[in-house]
């Protein structure tokens, strides 16, 4: 990068610890496998508050949350569309 600068001689004192190796494509995260199973474990919480008590799948429940977070949005939208420009 430098070819005209002169180097320092490497005596023991100037070397630097060993790094280990490192994937460059985990970003200091933990695996995908570990990532994977908590977010599938998210989901099934999720999912789990919008079953009846026998295990099936309650329509209204989620019928109702959408337009809880639709509500939500309509009131927050106007307030967030004077910060964001289109």
């Amino acid at each position: 990068m430098f070819p005209n600068r002169p180097m320092r001689p490497m005596g023991p004192g100037n070397r630097r610890p060993a790094r280990p190796m490192r994937d460059p494509f985990l970003f200091g995260g933990p695996p995908r496998e570990r990532r994977g199973n908590k977010q599938n474990s998210n989901l099934r919480n999720v999912m789990s508050a919008f079953q009846t008590e026998d295990g099936n799948i309650d329509l209204d429940k989620i019928m109702g949350t959408a337009n809880q977070i639709n509500g939500i949005y309509k009131q927050v939208s106007p307030m967030l569309s004077k910060f964001i420009k289109k």
